[in-house]
């Protein structure tokens, strides 16, 4: 009997080895730029030689200015910016792309193809382009935050702000703080937002509004700038209020990215196409 028992255990033993408790996660393939729409962040990529601590990507639902593609694809490496315009063949992405390095564009007309997956939710993408990097893949890419998940102070560093009224010209900070901070006084709640810093001109310059509405986590952002310099003489102000598309994003070293959009609005203002990257929270 005793030797029976043994048998059926051994039998058992080798059918669980045989067979792991918790298979991989399924690569899905079957998907469109509609699954896939949005802010990704990537973790701890290695693309050639080189390890990144994040890389962010962002697939729009339409492409830059007056391309003839329907889509774009953005790919924020380091201190390179790839922004690409293409369409979608079901899960693959075909067009052109130009890169900068550091704010300074390098390449222009460059073509690029993207084959997008999906493991478990997270994103994969196998890229196939020349300069600056070639070929390569990554994956584990997570979605956006929420405007509850990133209050507080964040310090940015090197920001562009290119589209400043004409009285100002274009801005770059060094460091900027950008403070999110809902109000309420027991009747009204407000969620707010006020973006500040000091620009390579010398130039104070302030935005601040409210969040006036959300379609999942993508905002709309309703703000009001001045802009003074630095003896404290206004340079410009707004007339009205702007509003403007704003999305958060946490990676998973918390750190903070803040891409403005203008998508359907005639007059975004000055946070038109601006994107904070890698924002430290301040205690």
């Amino acid at each position: 009997m005793k030797r029976f028992l043994w048998l059926g255990l051994l039998v058992v033993a080798i059918f669980l080895v045989g067979c792991p408790i918790n298979p991989p996660d399924t690569e899905n393939t079957n998907i469109t730029i509609e699954d896939i729409e949005g802010e990704w962040d990537f973790s701890n990529v290695k693309i050639g030689t080189e390890t990144y601590d994040s890389v962010h990507v962002s697939i729009l639902p339409a492409a830059h200015g007056d391309s003839p593609y329907q889509n774009g694809v953005d790919i924020t490496i380091g201190d390179y910016f790839i922004m690409s315009d293409g369409n979608f063949s079901d899960n693959v992405y075909t067009g052109k792309y130009e890169y900068k390095e550091s704010g300074n564009l390098i390449g222009t007309n460059l073509d690029i193809t993207i084959t997008f997956s999906l493991i478990d939710g997270k994103l994969k993408m196998q890229v196939e382009a020349g300069d600056p990097f070639g070929s390569f893949t990554i994956e584990g890419g997570k979605k956006p935050a929420s405007y509850s998940e990133v209050i507080g102070t964040w310090k940015f560093t090197n920001v562009s702000i290119p589209n400043q009224p004409v009285e100002v010209g274009p801005s770059f900070f060094t460091t900027c703080t950008l403070n999110v901070e809902p109000f309420s006084d027991g009747t009204t709640y407000i969620e707010t937002m006020h973006l500040e810093g000091t620009d390579d001109n010398g130039y104070t310059c302030n935005y601040d509004g409210q969040i006036v509405g959300a379609g999942g986590v993508i905002y709309q952002y309703s703000y009001n700038y001045d802009i003074k310099d630095a003896g404290g003489n206004l340079k410009a102000e707004s007339d009205t209020a702007k509003t403007i598309t704003v999305k958060f994003f946490l990676t998973q070293d918390s750190k903070l990215f803040v891409e403005f959009d203008s998508e359907d609005h005639d007059d975004p203002g000055p946070l038109d196409g601006v994107m904070l990257t890698y924002g430290e929270k301040q205690a």
